[in-house]
This record gives structure tokens, sequence and C-alpha cells, in this order.
């Protein structure tokens, strides 16, 4: 074979190039056997191979052309070999086999042609790789739940993985290549431009901003990202992570809105309440002035000579006008003690005293209906608590009343006033201590089912099965006034065998005695 032409060998070269290296991965196949083709017609070759090294390992790639008409012969020697280098690396071997007779090619065209192959095998390893990482990464990137975006220098999103997708329904094609600001709500493109402003700033905060959805619902996102820069300084793109928040700003939507409605039931609830404070003060005082007229003058006419027949009237008379007093005031403290109205004065108070006097003060009616009143432990006058003297003693009345009231003729009311010591009672904690005051009678007792019940107001459990008179409060204003002392009341009954109130109070330190002044 003749040396061939100086444009023949330019004419190889040019196909090589357009052939290998413009070539894209699916058709490198192709563009190897096509580049090999052109060889062997310049080299006047009846077959042609290219063997390409696999990198790491494993077989090499082979790419074959042999002339139409000539058998394929696996075993006929090669006329050249030539190795196929770029960048000092061996990427594979270029094999042209020729007829039998000897044949003179133009070597330096050859070599030529073999860098121009090397460099399209390199170059598609290299576009290859590239591909398959960036699969990888897109891979990644969409098992990610949070959006990722990329916006270019110009406003415009070059990227966004798979959730941005799955959120809002608008596929990858719908928003690469768009404003940034077309699928931000119209009300909050403001707040995202600025956001964009305050990243180019160095800002690391992030915001929160509707984006809407394919069917034109906003979802909220959590917008988080950095502004990019060139060498030069220059702004170059946004990269950002926007996390899916409308779950969130809806139940802190419907937390505000249900704030919202119990603040205007608080409201409403408080004007009621103050309503019917001035409704129970008024009518107290319209109700005391006719009520005090009625009994003044009934125990007037009790002073009278009046028939027996007349007298028993008028003590009815009596005691129903001093029963709806009663029921009036003690209405009235309830009322004033729920409305925070009523002061309470905690001071150190020595308790047996207390206690003494409301034994006192309720012995004539234990008498009357034959009652034993015991003390138990009464060795302690030292013993003190922080009360409201007037407040206790009217809290322990009605509790000392109530065991009259209910005990069997001819039986007992106890009572008993001893320290806590380390029990601690309903989780309360006391810096000095707990002291209770116990009160037991020997009355019907309670049903276990109705122990919850006896401190509502206008419940009198039991009276049904007396003749006992009540207004059914005083226990309700027992608990408000022990409560409103830091105290706690708590009952404990057994039908048929009696009833136990105790009064649980924080304990003051005892006074310690003082000496006596010299004569």
């Amino acid at each position: 074979m003749q040396s061939a032409e100086p444009t023949a060998g330019v004419d190889l070269l040019s196909r090589l190039s357009n052939a290998l290296l413009s070539t894209t991965v699916d058709d490198r196949s192709a563009a190897i056997r096509t580049a090999a083709a052109a060889v062997a017609e310049y080299a006047g070759a009846s077959r042609v191979l290219v063997h390409e090294t696999v990198v790491g390992g494993g077989p090499d790639e082979t790419y074959e052309w042999t002339r139409p008409g000539e058998p394929s012969d696996a075993g006929a020697p090669p006329g050249t070999v030539l190795p196929l280098m770029f960048q000092g690396s061996q990427v594979g071997t270029l094999i042209l086999q020729h007829p039998r007779e000897a044949q003179s090619l133009p070597d330096a065209v050859l070599g030529a042609a073999a860098q121009v192959i090397a460099a399209g095998l390199a170059g598609a390893r290299a576009i290859g790789q590239a591909a398959a990482a960036e699969q990888r990464a897109r891979a990644m990137l969409d098992d990610i739940g949070a959006v990722v975006v990329r916006v270019g220098p110009d406003g415009r999103v070059t990227f966004v993985n798979q959730a941005w997708t799955t959120l809002t329904g608008i596929a990858f094609h719908d928003i690469v290549g768009k404003d940034a600001m077309h699928h931000v709500h119209p009300d909050d493109r403001i707040l995202a431009a600025q956001h964009m402003a305050a990243l180019i700033g160095g800002s690391a905060e992030s915001r929160e901003v509707r984006f809407l959805a394919r069917d034109g619902d906003p979802r909220w996102m959590e917008v988080k990202g950095r502004a990019l820069f060139d060498g030069g300084g220059a702004v170059a793109g946004f990269a950002g992570i926007l996390h899916d928040v409308t779950e969130r700003r809806g139940a802190e939507l419907q937390a505000r809105d249900a704030r919202g409605r119990a603040e205007h039931a608080q409201a409403v609830a408080e004007r009621a309440n103050q309503a019917k404070s001035d409704f129970l003060s008024r009518m107290s005082h319209e109700l005391r002035t006719p009520l005090n007229a009625i009994v003044g003058f009934s125990e007037l006419l009790e002073c009278s000579d009046l028939e027996p027949d007349d007298a028993e009237c008028v003590t009815q008379i009596v005691r129903a006008g001093r029963h709806l007093l009663d029921l009036v005031t003690e209405a009235l403290d309830v009322n004033r003690i729920e409305s925070g109205q009523l002061p309470v004065r905690l001071a150190s108070i020595p308790v047996g005293e207390v206690v003494a006097d409301c034994a006192a003060l309720l012995r004539p009616a234990a008498a009357e209906r034959r009652l034993t009143i015991r003390h138990l432990r009464a060795g302690q006058p030292d013993a003190r608590v922080w009360a409201d003297p007037q407040r206790l003693k009217q809290a322990l009345l009605n509790v000392f009343s109530n065991a009259v009231k209910y005990s069997h003729p001819g039986g007992t009311v106890t009572v008993d006033c001893y320290p806590l010591d380390l029990e601690t009672p309903f989780g309360r904690e006391s810096d000095g201590g707990w002291l209770r005051i116990a009160v037991t009678d020997t009355g019907i007792g309670i049903p276990a089912d109705r122990l919850d019940d006896v401190f509502l107001p206008f419940e009198r459990i039991g009276a049904e099965r007396t003749e006992v008179e009540g207004t059914g409060l005083g226990l309700a204003l027992t608990r408000s006034l022990v409560e409103a002392m830091s105290g706690q009341i708590r009952v404990h009954s057994v039908q048929g065998v009696g009833t136990t109130f105790q009064i649980d109070l924080p304990a003051a330190a005892p006074v310690p005695d003082q000496p006596v002044p010299a004569s």
C-alpha cells in the first residue's frame, strides 16, 4: 500500500474528532466503531479492534470493525498495535489487521489518530463517571424529605429534588428555568425577596414563606439558605433547604383560634361572674333589711304573753327568719371567696384557743342533744397555725355545728389536734410542717359514693333522713375558707358509725417564752 496523501490524514483526524470528541455516554459504542472504520479505511486494514482498559480491574471492553465481505478472523496476526495514551496513562490498545502482504503505513498519522481515539475514550469515561456521580447525588437528594433548591445568578431555579414534587405536585421541568418567585404566594414575595437580600449580606436567619402547590393551595415552607459567590466576589446564585411546616402552622392557627375563643369565653364568664356578684350584693342588702325587721318583731312577739299555739307560730317565724339570714350571709361569703373579694389575713395563732372557743359556743346545743364533747391530745397549748383567726373560727364552727347536728342523741363529738410529722398532705409543702384538726361525730355517716358531693353548694347529704335544718352552703364555704388559708379539708365516713372531717393547715413556730421582768 502506498503512503496516503496528506489530505487523507487530515480527513481521518477530522472524522475521528467529529465521531469521538463530541460523543455522549449513550452513543459511545457506535462512535468508537465509526472511528475504527475510519482508521481501517485510511490504513487499508481488513479488521480493526479497539481494546479499552477498564479502570479498577475486570475484563477490557473490545470494539470491533470488520470490512464487509471479509471473514472475522480473531486469530489473524495484527499488522499494527498502537497503545492509546491519555495524559501519561494507557487507556486502551488499537489493533489493525492487514492483508497478508506487507503494508507501509504513515506512523505520524496513525499516532495522531491513536491520540484522538484515546482522548475520546477518556472523555467518554469521564462523562460516564460524572453522569453516574450525578445520578448518585440526585438519588441521595431525592431521599431527603426536605426540599433542596438551587437558584442561579439570574434568579432562576436550576435544580430541585424530588421532595418538591412530592410536597407541591409540581414536576421538575415545571419549575427549573423559572423565576424563583414564580411559585411563591403573591402576598409573600416581598418577604422572600427581603430574605434573599439578607442572605447576600451574610444572614443565616430562616423565614417561613408560602408556596403555591399545583392545586393552588398554599404550602408553608421554612426557608434556610445561603448566597453563593464566584472567585471575584460576585453573586453566583443561592442554595437552600425548604422544610414543610404547613401542619405546624395549621396547628398554631388552631391553637391561636382556640386561645382566642377561650379568652372570649373567659371574658364572658368574668362579666357574668361580676354580674352575679353585683346581683348577690344588692340582693343581700335588699333581703337583710326586711328579714331583720321580721326577725326583730318576731323576737319581740316571743316576749309577749301569747297563747301556746300563737307562741309556737311566732317561734317558727323566728327560726325561719334566722335561717334565711344565715342563707343570705353564707351565699354572700361563698361568692366573695370565689371572686377574691373576701379578705384573708394570715397570722400565727394558737389553734387550741380557737378550738376551745368553738366548742364553748356549741356546748349548749350539744347539751340539748345530750352529746359529749371530748378533746384528745389537748396537752399541746403551744400548737400554732398560719391562719386568719376569724375565718378559721368560722370554718371550725361549720364543722363543729355539723357534727353536733348529725350525731345521734347521747353520742360523742371528738376533737383532735396533732402535728403531721413527716407526712405531707395532698402533695403540698410547708416549711414549718402541718397541723391537723380532726372533728369526729357519731352520726348517720355518708355513703362512700357521695363523699365528693359533701362540699358542693346546696348539697345536704342525708338530710332527708333527719329533721336537721341547714342551708347546704356550710361545707362549701368551709372548704373555700380553708383553701384560702393555704390549707386542705377532706372527709372520711362510715355509714351508721360516723364521720370525720380533717382540716390541715400550715404549722407556725411556737412563740418563745417571754422573760420575767426583774423586780
